[in-house]
């Protein structure tokens, strides 16, 4: 905690200089429609909103990589290959930080022991995997 927390103290006024755009806010596997092997929709726009568009891949640790490796790297890369973005992994280790408190918020209001257990478990694996000191990518990548 005490890692993650100086991580965000040290680099959080970074994302003053971030463009602001619509994202999606819940994009992972389960809001994906393929078909034929070809994504053809994207669905469940319930929490769009605006911000930093590096915002949206925090769920990457959460729901894509746990299914995918594969599919999670390409995500990044597909997205870098459009849009080169400056100190993308800093503002993406940014991203995944701020949502591992708010995460457990979200699994407590269920009141479900197996899914607080779960999402405890995860958190502890995405605190081992990603850079919360220097802001690289994740060992995974």
């Amino acid at each position: 905690q005490d890692r993650v927390e100086g991580f965000l103290e040290e680099r959080l006024g970074s994302l003053a200089r971030a463009s602001i755009s619509f994202q999606h806010d819940d994009f992972h596997p389960r809001n994906l429609i393929f078909r034929e092997k070809q994504l053809v929709g994207v669905i469940d726009f319930d929490n769009c909103d605006s911000g930093d568009p590096i915002e949206d891949f925090y769920k990457l640790p959460w729901f894509t990589f746990p299914i995918s490796e594969a599919f999670a790297r390409g995500q990044i890369e597909g997205y870098l290959e459009v849009d080169p973005v400056e100190r993308f992994w800093e503002r993406y280790n940014i991203a995944v930080a701020m949502s591992l408190a708010s995460s457990l918020v979200w699994v407590h209001r269920r009141q479900d022991r197996k899914m607080m257990f779960n999402f405890q478990h995860r958190i502890m694996e995405i605190v081992n995997t990603h850079d919360f000191t220097d802001g690289g990518p994740p060992t995974w990548f």
